[in-house]
């Protein structure tokens, strides 16, 4: 029998930013800030596993297992 537990943070910065053209072919303007974000994201889960065997006979065994497992979210 056994269990675990886990937890995740992860962060990330995103700029986002677009340049247009001004003036003709080639020739572009200044980059202009659209997005500027700083995010993050946590999860966190506990797992567990639990097992059981037994002899019959010295010929014969059974076994039985439960578990659970990390479903994922998006």
């Amino acid at each position: 029998m056994g269990g675990r537990y886990t937890y995740e943070r992860k962060t990330f910065d995103y700029n986002g930013s677009t340049q247009f053209q001004a003036g003709g072919i080639g020739n572009y303007g200044p980059l202009q800030d659209q997005i500027v974000a700083h995010e993050g994201q946590t999860a966190s889960n506990f797992t567990w596993r639990a097992a059981a065997s037994y002899h019959f006979t010295h010929d014969i065994m059974g076994y039985a297992s439960a578990a659970t497992g990390l479903t994922c979210a998006t």
